[in-house]
């Protein structure tokens, strides 16, 4: 099944009856201006309560994107299902100004990000605190912009130090 725009920015994805992706979107305001951007994950989400969504909000963030792992290079036609769905959800919201994910600064998020056409953005130190993602730490956020006015090419550079390896690669 396809990825739907769902109320309050939930929706998922299915393989033969079976959840395969996951994504939580946040709706807010941010006038395409980076110092707009939530810093943390409690900020972005009102402390996970939701309140800080706002429908009529400019932009668009891609904050969950969980998929198990055997979906995650799971086959749709000549592309991989993660991609499929983060092109979906452009698509969804193409609606908003701006469209940005805050992922975790991980190799395999950032090629998810760059191999479907986004920019670094920003670094968020810190957002997520205790988040450990293929047995990495995942605290901290690159925000990626999928639709936005600025992009920080610096941080393929620290990007590369960090994972070893160059992401545009």
């Amino acid at each position: 099944k396809m990825i739907a725009r769902a109320p309050r920015g939930f929706a998922a994805a299915y393989v033969n009856g079976e959840p395969a992706v996951f994504l939580k979107a946040m709706i807010r305001y941010t006038s395409g201006m980076n110092e707009n951007i939530p810093r943390t994950s409690d900020e972005l989400t009102g402390n996970g309560t939701w309140e800080t969504f706002d429908d009529e909000g400019d932009t668009a963030f891609l904050i969950t994107f969980a998929s198990p792992d055997k979906y995650w290079g799971f086959p749709v036609g000549n592309a991989k299902l993660s991609h499929v769905a983060l092109r979906r959800f452009r698509e969804e919201y193409s609606d908003k100004r701006y469209i940005v994910t805050t992922s975790p600064s991980s190799y395999p998020a950032a090629c998810l990000h760059y191999d479907t056409d986004a920019l670094p953005v920003a670094l968020l130190e810190n957002a997520r605190p205790e988040l450990v993602l293929f047995g990495q730490p995942a605290e901290d956020v690159i925000v990626w912009g999928h639709r936005w006015p600025a992009h920080d090419e610096s941080l393929f550079d620290l990007m590369a130090q960090r994972f070893g390896k160059d992401v545009r690669k």
